[in-house]
């Protein structure tokens, strides 16, 4: 009642300007009742309150949203469809029994009624059409998450998430998937779902602002020897965390002896930048606690007990001293505790999946160590990445894939398959993907590449900006395991992997063998494939926006260094 109270209060409409809203979507009827007092303060502001009013409608009608399918229960899957689809209809006959496309072969290809969306967005299937890709983003309102590709949004619903089943039941029947024409937005809500999105220009102001370079970039860019020193004083911040590993010992003790009491066998391994040279005095420490036998990824994966362990493991820790500020994200793709260590006041992102992470830690450090100069020219580059306003969008590990991957290309660095043959050693399997142990001498595996000479960063990272200027983000894949791109259509065309290499037969395995694989998001706008788990892509949520952004950085501070 107090808050409806304030939302009467006529300097508070616009705080609570959905709250009437809210109160429908339940069946809720509310009058207010208008005192004297505010019947006059009304008249005084009736100008002032009509002009913003009538903005926002303006805004509003600026929004044309419709329906996504009419009739979603009709025998005719073509009439299922979503809208999106409809200049593909074209192509497509149903005979009742089978669908078919007369555009992808002579005589027409059967497409099964299940696979019909994924069918129209394969690039050999736009190829043949002469129809472009959509670039749509995509937004489930009432999860509160976005996704940049079809297949993706198709499997947000294949099991119902949680939200959706707790959803009261009179706002649920109201729900169903829409689509604003307006800002290329599929949405799924109800009412007040596309009510929010008409008062949220968030779409077309992102879509409007301008990509430019700081003066504080240009600066940080502003001549050859500044760019090297700057790059030799981000190496010695480094090595001056990386000489306080005392901290960080001091910090994994204390979370072993928090769990030791519930998890008797639990060791504590810290990886990410704190750890592999990449880190500052602000960064995380990431830390994968093993309770016993779980580094291998063969016990306990399940979302189910993860979320036990985690759950178990956030009462224990508010159950110490040593740890504040204690939250979870139980249902992120690697489940994880964030915490603060009083001692040390690090922040830490605890994780219990397995060790695959503290693996891709070593690698980084391989690299660094093969060839010294791949540090120094990440660090330059995760420094422009957070002047230019990416990293909030890109992790210090894309970034760093990102680097290493232009390195393999100019022959400066190996790719992930070569060093694996160079280390025959039998290696963990972790997750079922191979790992590397590390056993060759590193004088006989530099005998493998180029050895960059001298110090001078600068004409690496000429090399870098104009080489990711001119990607071909819509049909390649960035993969660092073979050094060379692999066309997403190779992902695409044959979900049983029969088009890919054969260095990626631990994905084609797991992908038919698994009764829920988890296929890599190759119909991203972006894609990067982690070098050991590949079913991840590092930036499958990375938007079409988000890339015109970075490739326009990046062809701007290409420029900006070829005048230096």
């Amino acid at each position: 009642m107090k808050v409806m109270y304030l939302r009467n209060e006529s300097n508070l409409k616009n705080t609570f300007y959905l709250l009437d809203q809210h109160l429908q979507v339940y069946g809720i009827q509310y009058e207010m009742k208008i005192t004297p007092h505010q019947k006059k303060e009304s008249k005084k502001s009736k100008t002032r309150v009509y002009t913003t009013v009538r903005k926002k409608d303006i805004d509003a009608k600026d929004h044309e949203i419709v329906k996504s399918i009419n009739n979603p229960i009709d025998d005719n899957p073509l009439k299922t469809l979503p809208r999106r689809f409809d200049e593909h209809l074209k192509y497509l006959r149903n005979d009742g029994s089978k669908v078919i496309c007369i555009a992808c072969k002579e005589g027409g290809i059967i497409i099964p009624k299940n696979q019909i969306k994924k069918h129209l967005i394969l690039s050999s299937h736009l190829d043949s059409t002469k129809l472009e890709s959509f670039s749509y983003m995509f937004f489930c309102e009432i999860c509160d998450l976005k996704f940049y590709d079809e297949m993706t949004w198709d499997m947000h619903f294949e099991k119902i998430p949680e939200k959706h089943k707790n959803t009261a039941a009179s706002r649920r029947e109201n729900i169903c998937e829409h689509e604003c024409l307006t800002c290329k937005v599929i949405l799924y809500g109800d009412a007040l779902s596309l009510r929010r999105h008409r008062n949220s220009n968030t779409r077309r102001i992102e879509r409007s602002r301008g990509s430019f370079l700081s003066e504080e970039t240009k600066k940080y860019f502003s001549s050859k020897t500044i760019i090297n020193e700057n790059g030799q004083q981000l190496l010695d911040d480094v090595k001056e965390v990386l000489d306080e590993q005392e901290c960080i010992l001091e910090c994994c003790r204390d979370l072993e002896d928090a769990l030791s009491g519930y998890f008797r066998d639990c060791e504590a391994h810290p990886f990410g930048s704190r750890i592999s040279g990449l880190g500052n005095s602000d960064s995380d420490l990431d830390v994968f606690i093993d309770i016993g036998d779980m580094y291998d990824g063969v016990k306990k994966q399940s979302e189910k007990n993860q979320k036990k362990i985690i759950n178990i493991a956030m009462e224990l820790f508010k159950n110490k001293e040593e740890f504040y500020r204690i939250t979870s994200r139980p249902s992120a793709r690697t489940p994880i505790i964030r915490l603060k260590h009083k001692p040390t006041e690090l922040d830490c992102d605890i994780s219990f999946r397995h060790g695959l992470s503290v693996e891709n830690t070593k690698f980084l450090k391989f690299c660094f160590q093969l060839q010294p100069i791949s540090q120094t020219l990440i660090l330059v580059i995760k420094k422009w990445s957070h002047l230019c306003v990416l990293h909030e969008n890109i992790t210090t590990y894309a970034m760093a894939m990102l680097t290493i991957f232009y390195l393999q290309t100019e022959k400066y660095l190996l790719s992930v398959d070569t060093v694996k043959t160079l280390n025959p050693t039998e290696s963990r399997v972790i997750d079922g993907w191979d790992t590397i142990t590390y056993t060759a001498p590193i004088e006989e595996v530099r005998q493998h590449i180029a050895m960059y000479k001298g110090g001078d960063i600068v004409i690496l990272l000429k090399g870098f900006f104009k080489y990711y200027s001119d990607f071909n983000y819509k049909a390649h894949v960035i993969c660092p395991l073979l050094g060379t791109t692999v066309l997403k259509s190779q992902f695409t065309e044959d979900l049983t992997g029969s088009l890919l290499p054969e260095e990626m037969k631990s994905y084609i395995n797991k992908i038919n063998k698994e009764e829920n694989p988890e296929y890599f998001r190759s119909l991203s706008e972006f894609c990067i494939q982690d070098p050991f788990d590949l079913s991840h892509n590092l930036t499958k949520a990375c938007s079409p926006t988000f890339v015109e952004k970075f490739k326009h950085l990046c062809t701007l501070t290409y420029e900006m260094l070829e005048k230096l």
